[in-house]
């Protein structure tokens, strides 16, 4: 039982590393910084548009369905830039305009500025801690139940008399 917990608790370790290092936090946290320092506002339009493979269920009840994204144009001091959302994708249609953000040294990186955007980026960031969490309680609770098979194994046998 004890060699269960600790494997399922590593699994749930190296899951929250896995997602950790899609950087949801650090995109959040740079848009924060940009609003919050004078990044750049602007709006781009819809001028094209992409489908991407989505699947939602669970493990046994799992399903594919397309969803319909954008690409949103946007120009800064004469120059034209594009900028593809994959994260703000329906299955019907995307908005004809898409608030964003970037930074004036940096005008072909540019992030969403919406508040629905940022509200998931913080929501698939704290998905990470639980995965954290639950993994660093298997793996104690795993070192625990080994502590107590050690110890029963080895303790001696009291005589009586």
């Amino acid at each position: 039982m004890w060699l269960k917990l600790m494997v399922l608790g590593a699994l749930l370790l190296g899951a929250s590393e896995l997602t950790a290092s899609i950087g949801y936090d650090e995109q959040a946290a740079e848009v924060r910084a940009l609003r919050d320092s004078g990044g750049v506002e602007t709006t781009g339009a819809l001028v094209d548009t992409f489908e991407r493979e989505r699947t939602r269920g669970g493990r046994r009840n799992r399903s594919t369905y397309t969803v319909v994204c954008g690409v949103y144009a946007y120009r800064v001091a004469g120059e034209d830039y594009t900028h593809r959302e994959y994260d703000q994708c329906d299955e019907d249609a995307v908005p004809d305009t898409l608030a964003l953000l970037y930074d004036a040294s940096r005008p072909g990186d540019v992030h969403n500025n919406t508040d629905e955007w940022l509200a998931s980026q913080d929501r698939q960031s704290a998905s990470v801690w639980w995965f954290r969490i639950g993994g660093g309680v298997l793996v104690g609770l795993g070192l625990v139940v080994l502590g107590f098979r050690i110890r029963r194994r080895f303790a001696s046998p009291r005589l009586t008399t």
